[in-house]
């Protein structure tokens, strides 16, 4: 029987290599790896899968709009296809733009038992011959050479010899027959034995992969547990900060309200050798085909509040509030590493991950809470007098979600990047927050200075020429 044909899309290859030999040492399946978002649509278009397995979150081409392209080729929108995502957690289920989920990390029994939801029950290695009963049972000819043989005796006593030889040759010609059969039936079997070893050394592989990848997360997880006591005093005291009511003259309760819970609070690490930590702000977005080298949920922050001193790669707490009005109830992120434009420009992305913690976020939390791309587009044109509302959590005055406000009093044009500047403060802290005018749309990312020794100078940097002129010259990394 034919083996069930497996595309497995995981930017991890790393990941992609322990599914396929667990899947095909089972026998029952050929399996393709493709570790590239983009090149997933043409390896299903050549590989002509059964099942597709695909992750959501990829550097190059995230897993919907993989979905959606194969959704729409007539020769593969019958595949099924489940997402591998690890947005969500085990216990979560439902749909992920409308196909199923199988949360990460998965066993190979679960990806198996998934497959099979699917496809079946995994197709057997084909028939193979009865080899006891056609080793100890009598040949299939031996009734008729029994009757061949009283045939014989007969005609001999009654002098037939011709019939006797004719009879004899019939009967080693069976023989010879059944020979080759039992022959047969013994390559059969050492061709089995030999399958059955190759299984048990790729077997045997696999274990040894696991273990070894075991015992690196092992050292990983080491580091990840300093690495936490570190930011745990930091975030006892947010428990006891205090949320104050937002207010603005120009921005309407309602847009207010619904902003909040998008404007996110971060605290990283400065470096990776000592226990200072910096902190700031950052929006959280749910991305769209506009941007298709970002993840599904991301957080815009500035380069510098994330960016460790020792250039080791960012590690960051997020920090959701869902009622703004109380500080208790938080829900909490993780993010390690980021995409940027390069040191010139101050602008970076964070992908939050689900944490093991009492108040920790899940996939469907950000779903709520992240603002959509097209809900809060960038504000264009912005002039001169726009009156404007800036959100994020200033170091100077406490803890507390603030709103200051101020008019666009002018640009500044440097190195092919424009900043507004204006009259609104912006503290430490609520540096890569957001801006945003009183119709709701993006200004930019406030950026904290210094003038002096005190004062603090207010600059945004502009989003829509940064779009529209300065991103025509650099890549995403």
């Amino acid at each position: 029987m034919a083996k069930q044909r497996i595309l497995l899309v995981d930017d991890e290859p790393r990941v992609t290599r322990l599914m396929r030999m667990h899947l095909e040492s089972t026998g029952a399946y050929e399996v393709k790896e493709e570790n590239s978002g983009s090149r997933a649509l043409a390896a299903a278009r050549q590989f002509r899968p059964d099942f597709i397995l695909l992750d959501v979150v990829m550097p190059d081409m995230d897993g919907g709009e993989i979905a959606g392209a194969i959704a729409a080729d007539e020769s593969l929108k019958n595949i099924p296809l489940v997402f591998l995502t690890a947005t969500v957690s085990k216990e979560e289920q439902g749909i992920i733009a409308g196909y199923p989920f199988l949360a990460k990390p998965a066993s190979g029994a679960q990806i198996i038992e998934c497959i099979q939801q699917y496809l079946g029950p995994m197709p057997g290695p084909g028939s193979q011959p009865d080899v006891a009963a056609s080793a100890g049972a009598p040949p299939p000819d031996w009734n008729i050479q029994r009757f061949y043989g009283a045939t014989l005796v007969a005609v001999a006593l009654a002098g037939v010899g011709y019939l006797a030889y004719w009879a004899f040759t019939r009967s080693q010609q069976s023989q010879q027959a059944t020979i080759r059969e039992l022959q047969d039936t013994k390559k059969e079997i050492s061709s089995l034995r030999s399958s059955t070893s190759e299984a048990v050394r790729m077997q045997q592989r696999t274990i040894d992969e696991q273990q070894k990848s075991m015992a690196d997360d092992t050292l990983t997880l080491n580091k990840m547990k300093a690495i936490e006591n570190r930011l745990e005093e930091t975030l006892q005291a947010v428990e006891e900060t205090k949320i104050s009511i937002l207010r603005s003259a120009g921005v309407s309760p309602a847009l207010l309200t619904s902003i909040a819970p998008s404007v996110v609070k971060l605290y990283c690490l400065s470096n990776s050798y000592s226990d200072n930590v910096q902190k700031g702000s950052g929006f959280l977005y749910r991305g769209s085909r506009n941007n298709p080298r970002l993840p599904l949920y991301y957080v815009q922050t500035n380069l510098h509040v994330i960016k460790m001193e020792d250039r080791a790669d960012a590690d960051c707490r997020i920090l959701v509030y869902p009622d703004y009005t109380d500080s208790s109830t938080y829900l909490l992120f993780k993010s390690r590493g980021y995409q940027s434009y390069g040191d010139t420009i101050d602008i970076a992305y964070l992908d939050p991950r689900i944490v093991n913690d009492l108040k920790a976020g899940t996939g469907n939390d950000l779903m709520v809470y992240a603002r959509d791309e097209t809900v809060a587009p960038a504000c264009d044109p912005t002039n001169i007098g726009d009156h404007l509302s800036i959100f994020g959590y200033p170091g100077v005055g406490g803890e507390t979600l603030t709103v200051t406000e101020g008019i666009v009093s002018g640009f500044e044009i440097e190195e092919r990047k424009r900043y507004v500047k204006t009259s609104a403060k912006i503290d430490h802290g609520n540096s890569g927050g957001v801006a945003i005018k009183d119709s709701g749309c993006v200004v930019g990312i406030p950026t904290w200075s210094r003038s002096g020794k005190v004062e603090s100078i207010g600059r945004i940097l502009d989003l829509n020429y940064l779009r529209n002129e300065t991103l025509k010259y650099v890549t995403l990394r």
